[in-house]
């Protein structure tokens, strides 16, 4: 595992893109599929990775992520981070975010 900011950004970019090309594989062989007649089989597999499969589902959008952070430096942190990267998904909300003093559980959606 990491130790620093820039190696744990790494490592989500690596899971992130590794999540990317399995998510075009998976439409790339529903696209074939779909376009089979019925008596014709597909000649590979569905493409799965269990290590990846909660990623995709963040990038089609079937889940949300809930995002831990306690200060307004931590929340700008991660959306700047956030914000460079070429993949969408949907933040569900900042569960212990504190500004001034008051808790805030809005489960407003920011789209990233």
């Amino acid at each position: 595992m990491p130790k620093s900011r820039l190696g744990e950004a790494w490592l989500f970019r690596k899971n992130f893109d590794a999540a990317a090309k399995l998510k075009v594989s998976q439409d790339n062989w529903c696209f074939t599929a779909s376009r089979l007649n019925y008596n014709e089989e597909m000649s590979s597999p569905f493409p799965e990775d269990l290590r990846y499969e909660s990623l995709v589902a963040l990038l089609r959008g079937d889940v949300r992520l809930n995002v831990h952070c306690y200060e307004v430096g931590h929340l700008l942190d991660q959306l700047s981070q956030y914000e460079n990267l070429h993949w969408v998904f949907f933040l569900l909300r900042f569960p212990d975010f504190v500004d001034y003093g008051s808790r805030s559980h809005d489960p407003s959606f920011v789209r990233i």
